[in-house]
This record gives structure tokens, C-alpha cells and sequence, in this order.
């Protein structure tokens, strides 16, 4: 898949990499994978999972959040269903990296950040909610729209500009992929 500059970061001691969490891959990278479960396992083409394996990934089977009615965990996939009434499929990552996978509306959303205030679900949510969703609904407001514009600066410009969401002593290395890390593989064009 053409992936450059990725990184599994915890290995136990024989160096064998631990599959459930840790792997650190670029946005551009983060999307492809998106794009290869909403293709059933498919990239460019040819199989490189199984239909079968994507499907049950996606089939929630853990209560993971308290009180929930609905099961909410798959194999490593959250289900979600949006405001709008659409289900979502989102790998979560550490302190604000997603992946959401809408398989009815052929779409992938990737998000990096670093969220140190808990604040990732809140503006995942805000973002998808009030500007991705209703970017693609004919019924719905569009980015074009004059406060929709403003609507969305505001937003980004919060994220820029308000107070830092990095806590003192952070890892650099945990910070989104172009951060060099221990063990560095260059970017290639």
C-alpha cells in the first residue's frame, strides 16, 4: 500500500510488535487503511484481507462505554452512529488520531492531532457532525454557505490558536508522524 514512515511502538521483550495499539502511520497513510476496509479488504483491486475478516472487524460485540444499550467494540473498530443517523466505523487512537470508515456513504474521514485535555471525542464529533456530514447531505447546509464558512474557521481557529493541548513532558515522539522518532525512516516524495 505504499506506506512510508510508519512505526509500531510497543514491542514486548523478544520484539514481536503488539498488534492491538501502537502502530503510527502518516494521515496519508491512516486514510489508505480506511479506504481498504471500506473496500471490504480490497486495494487497487487486489485482496489483501479478507471480505470476511472486514466484516466481523466491524460487527460490535463489547460494551465498552458504561451504560451503553448496544454493543460498541469490534475487532479494533468503535461503532458509532452519527446525529444524522449514520453508521460509522472508527478506529481510535491515542490522544486524537481517528479513522472513520462510513461504509453507506463510501467515505473515510482521518483526523491526527494531539489532545492532551480529553477534548479529541468533543471535536471529532463537532467536526463530523457540523461540517463533514452536511458537506455530503443535499438537505444540509454546505461549506459554501456564509456561516458555515465562519461556523468552521471559528472552529479551526480555536484549535490553532487556544490554549495548547501539548502538556508539559509529552514524548515528542508520540506527537503526529512527522515528529522524528527513535528510530526514524525518511519521508520520500
Amino acid at each position: 500500500m505504499g506506506f512510508q514512515n510508519y512505526e509500531w511502538m510497543h514491542q514486548d521483550r523478544s520484539g514481536i510488535d503488539l498488534g492491538g495499539y501502537g502502530l503510527r502511520l502518516r494521515p496519508i497513510d491512516m486514510q489508505k487503511f480506511g479506504v481498504l476496509y471500506l473496500n471490504r479488504g480490497m486495494w487497487r483491486g487486489h485482496p489483501l484481507i479478507s471480505r470476511e475478516w472486514v466484516e466481523r472487524s466491524f460487527v460490535p460485540w463489547n460494551h465498552s462505554r458504561p451504560n451503553a444499550r448496544d454493543p460498541d467494540y469490534g475487532w479494533f473498530w468503535w461503532a458509532y452512529t452519527t446525529r444524522a443517523g449514520w453508521s460509522t466505523h472508527a478506529e481510535v487512537g491515542w490522544k486524537g488520531q481517528r479513522i472513520a470508515v462510513l461504509p453507506g456513504e463510501r467515505l473515510v474521514v482521518t483526523m491526527t492531532a494531539a489532545f492532551e485535555d480529553g477534548a479529541e471525542n468533543r471535536i471529532f464529533n463537532e467536526l463530523m457532525d457540523q461540517f463533514v456530514l452536511p458537506a455530503i447531505r443535499r438537505d444540509q447546509r454546505r461549506l459554501g454557505d456564509p456561516v458555515t464558512r465562519a461556523d468552521l474557521a471559528a472552529l479551526l481557529e480555536t484549535v490553532r490558536t487556544g490554549p495548547s493541548r501539548v502538556a508539559a513532558g509529552i514524548e515528542p515522539r508520540m506527537l503526529p508522524s512527522i515528529t522524528p522518532k527513535e528510530r526514524h525512516v525518511s519521508f520520500r516524495r
